[in-house]
């Protein structure tokens, strides 16, 4: 039986433990709170830049790229996103039976097509040699999940030269969709052949009638105050004034915000 002194040292111990695991759990939740600004920071500007790119590849205008070409599949690229971080078990296991459900999925479209499986992180590089074989090549990229851009484009220009090359049909990636800190999704999101659907075209018009504008209009005094201050806004207006002593011609500082911004 404990004596009192080992049972006072065990409390002693489980609360010292109880303090570096708070400490651990407070700069855990900062990292994260963090990265979640970084995210949502990002968000328009990625949403934006898909949809103009989106609307471009819809327009009426005859434009034609071999990334955008659809073919019979015969070979697809997988990219397998993975984590190398501390208890990350669950959550590469849920992504490695995602890649096996997509390579299940194409072998059902047909049984000829062949799979390249590109795996990120060295976690995900030992699950998905478990799948080489019988129609799956496992090309193992040295990718880290943290790589710095460099070695990001070095891997999509890669996939790029074989799609362009013919040597791959389709490239997809196969991930987490960030959706909270509590939940993430499975998602296999198409990277080529670029198609004007996976950049949400057609929703500009969405955007420009959507309903939040109109509490957005109330508000507004039309005084161009806004865009004044917008280090993007570069709009300016040509006038001719009469001097006196002649014509003179100005570039003046304009706004879309004035109601005759449009008029001619």
């Amino acid at each position: 039986m404990s004596t009192l002194r080992e049972l006072k040292g065990r409390i002693g111990s489980v609360a010292s433990s109880e303090k570096i695991t708070g400490a651990m759990k407070m700069i855990s939740s900062a990292k994260m709170h963090k990265a979640e600004q970084a995210l949502a920071r990002l968000v328009p500007f990625r949403n934006q830049l898909q949809t103009i790119m989106g609307n471009l590849l819809s327009a009426d205008a005859q434009f034609t790229s071999v990334l955008t070409e659809v073919r019979e599949l015969k070979t697809v690229a997988l990219v397998v996103l993975g984590s190398d971080e501390g208890l990350c078990g669950a959550y590469n296991i849920n992504i490695f039976k995602g890649l096996l459900q997509r390579i299940n999925a194409l072998r059902k479209q047909s049984s000829e097509v062949k799979v390249k499986v590109y795996p990120i992180g060295k976690k995900m590089e030992k699950a998905a040699a478990k799948v080489a074989g019988d129609g799956v090549e496992v090309v193992m990229c040295g990718i880290s999940p943290k790589a710095a851009i460099d070695d990001i484009r070095k891997l999509v220009d890669a996939l790029k030269d074989d799609f362009v090359a013919a040597k791959t049909d389709r490239v997809e990636i196969v991930g987490m969709k960030y959706v909270s800190a509590g939940k993430q999704v499975l998602a296999v999101n198409p990277l080529l052949p670029v198609a004007a659907d996976a950049f949400g075209a057609g929703k500009t018009a969405a955007f420009f009638d959507a309903p939040e504008w109109k509490d957005l209009s109330a508000a507004c005094l039309g005084c161009g105050s806004c865009t004044f201050v917008c280090p993007t806004c570069q709009c300016y207006d040509i006038k001719d004034f009469d001097t006196g002593h002649g014509i003179r011609r100005f570039r003046c500082w304009d706004s879309c915000m004035y109601a005759d911004f449009t008029k001619m």
